[in-house]
């Protein structure tokens, strides 16, 4: 049942990228107006969130390889909310299968590697990214 939600939550990233972020990117959509839409945070940083900017920068660039003119703060966040959830649901998994936290970092590892794996595919297939 854990790796279902897994796959679940993969699928709710993939809709979110595909479908809910174009849309609200688009500010001319449904008569809105040009002051609606969703911008980039990190296209205009200042203070300690540039920090945060440039981790997901080098993420991005450095894990999907993005180029320089691409926005990645999306991609990053996406990434790292499956990973937390990947490694907290092998726990959850493997102490409630096998009784035992061994085996939750055993599961929590085959998760994590299954949401790398499959965000590589994704970006390389077009469905994760700008």
């Amino acid at each position: 049942m854990i790796y279902a939600i897994s796959f679940i939550f993969l699928g709710v990233v993939v809709m979110i990228s595909k479908l809910l972020l174009p849309i609200f990117a688009n500010p001319t959509i449904a008569g809105m107006g040009g002051s609606f839409g969703i911008l980039d945070p990190c296209m205009s940083c200042s203070g300690a969130s540039c920090d945060i900017c440039g981790f997901f920068a080098l993420m991005a660039y450095n894990l999907f390889g993005l180029s320089q003119d691409k926005p990645y703060y999306y991609v990053s966040i996406f990434f790292i909310l499956s990973v937390v959830q990947a490694v907290f649901a092998g726990l959850v998994a493997g102490q409630v299968s096998e009784g035992s936290p061994k085996a939750g970092i055993k599961h929590s590892l085959i998760l994590l590697s299954v949401v790398v794996g499959a965000y590589l595919l994704f970006f390389r297939i077009g469905l994760i990214g700008v």
